[in-house]
């Protein structure tokens, strides 16, 4: 019942697709040892783009019938922005001001994500 929700299963999605993120920038910025969270951030947003993109096709607006090239190349647009701003914070709020990587995280993700939620239901998976 409660995945019936388009709004739920935009939020498992984006759950997941941050879990898969928040990882590679943790493994980039502890394991790897980058020194800059906003580069490991650009680099991490990759693959939570990607987890986030087929979410979205497959899972939440369930919109596989249309070009998937097409659906892409805007997604990938529009999620460049978000991983833009995304980038801009952590450099802002941890290599310049030097606050922990986390918290600009979380701050970065709650606007992704809002700002994602219009554009891919109105731009990019719209049935």
């Amino acid at each position: 019942m409660l995945l019936r929700s388009q709004l739920t299963r935009f939020f498992l999605n984006g759950l997941l697709a941050s879990g898969v993120h928040y990882l590679v920038l943790f493994l980039s910025i502890n394991v790897f040892h980058l020194e800059s969270a906003g580069m490991a951030n650009l680099f991490s947003a990759l693959f939570g783009t990607i987890t986030s993109f087929f979410g979205n096709r497959y899972f939440v607006f369930s919109a596989q019938k249309y070009n998937i090239w097409r659906q892409f190349r805007k997604f990938s647009f529009f999620y460049g922005i978000l991983i833009l701003v995304q980038g801009f914070i952590l450099l802002v709020w941890t290599d310049i001001y030097g606050f922990q990587y986390q918290t600009g995280f979380v701050i970065g993700v709650v606007i992704q994500t809002f700002l994602s939620y219009f554009l891919n239901k109105f731009l990019v998976f719209r049935i």
